[in-house]
């Protein structure tokens, strides 16, 4: 596959995503989306995480969701794009292109620290852990 099809791919899963509260076809929507970032990073960083901004600010929406497999897929998804695509991202000859994005990702999940998110501060806590493990 390449880069260009597996960015496409992602985009188009965007339009897919299912209702928030629909708890089986939003874990599948998790995994694949977990999947499509991870390979993508393994044939065009740059691109991965040029990705990675849109994928943290649609997934931290999620922890507002009523039902808690649903806060508990999305941690597992971002602890495992984090801890799978950020390491490279955050090597010391690629982070001063990636700063911004890093930041942007790290902004969004702190402000899963808002009231708002409060039944989901254990899951914003676990995925800012991984975001400090990494870098």
């Amino acid at each position: 596959m390449t880069p260009t099809l597996n960015g496409q791919l992602i985009a188009a899963l965007y339009d897919y995503q299912p209702p928030t509260n629909d708890t089986q076809p939003t874990l599948a929507w998790l995994s694949v989306m977990q999947e499509a970032h991870i390979n993508l990073r393994r044939i065009d960083l740059p691109l991965c995480c040029s990705t990675l901004p849109r994928l943290f600010s649609t997934l931290t929406q999620l922890w507002m969701s009523e039902k808690p497999e649903i806060r508990n897929g999305t941690t597992l998804t971002l602890k495992a794009v984090i801890l799978d695509c950020l390491p490279l991202a955050c090597s010391p000859e690629l982070f001063p292109r990636n700063e911004q994005l890093l930041a942007k990702m790290f902004n969004t999940v702190e402000n899963g620290l808002k009231y708002q998110f409060n039944v989901a501060w254990n899951h914003v806590l676990l995925v800012l852990a991984a975001m400090f493990e990494v870098h």
